[in-house]
């Protein structure tokens, strides 16, 4: 037999997202509900430690993506995943989403955005993106590679970032 004759629907429904995406949901999940637990109540999750949607509606969501926004260095592809990850929720729930998760939700990551743009040009926002490591790090990292027992093969990758970088 072959391997559709095996797969149920629920099998194929899970199949809706990827496996590296679902490891993104669950991390995702779990910043919500860490956040539940330091800034929310009790009625935010079940006695099972999930997210209980009658508790943790529309406004409760609001208020965890602007303490993200305001307390964390999290960019905007992070909190618009959160997004991504309470909607997947409501579903695998089989709760209906509230209309605000998609027409309030899309103006307020559109002003994110369009808040993030004018900060970067005006120049309130300075880093972005990843920092490539200082000459002092290299050399600690070359010098803790030569003392490895790998053949040579971390300080040549080392010594080959930083010839690359240098270019």
């Amino acid at each position: 037999m072959s391997a559709r004759h095996d797969t149920s629907l629920d099998d194929i429904r899970g199949m809706r997202v990827a496996k590296s995406t679902k490891a993104g949901y669950k991390s995702g999940l779990n910043q919500i509900k860490k956040w539940i637990v330091s800034n929310g109540s009790p009625n935010m999750l079940n006695e099972d430690g999930s997210i209980n949607l009658d508790g943790f509606q529309y406004p409760a969501f609001l208020a965890f993506i602007q303490w993200a926004y305001q307390n964390t260095t999290n960019k905007l592809g992070t909190l618009a995943s959160y997004r991504s990850v309470i909607k997947d929720y409501y579903k695998r729930q089989g709760v209906p989403l509230p209309s605000q998760y998609d027409d309030d939700m899309k103006d307020l990551f559109q002003g994110m955005r369009r808040h993030h743009a004018e900060q970067t040009q005006s120049g309130g926002i300075k880093e972005s993106g990843k920092r490539p490591m200082g000459l002092s790090t290299y050399e600690s990292l070359s010098l803790a590679s030569l003392k490895l027992m790998d053949g040579g093969f971390s300080h040549l990758f080392l010594a080959l970032s930083w010839n690359l970088m240098c270019r």
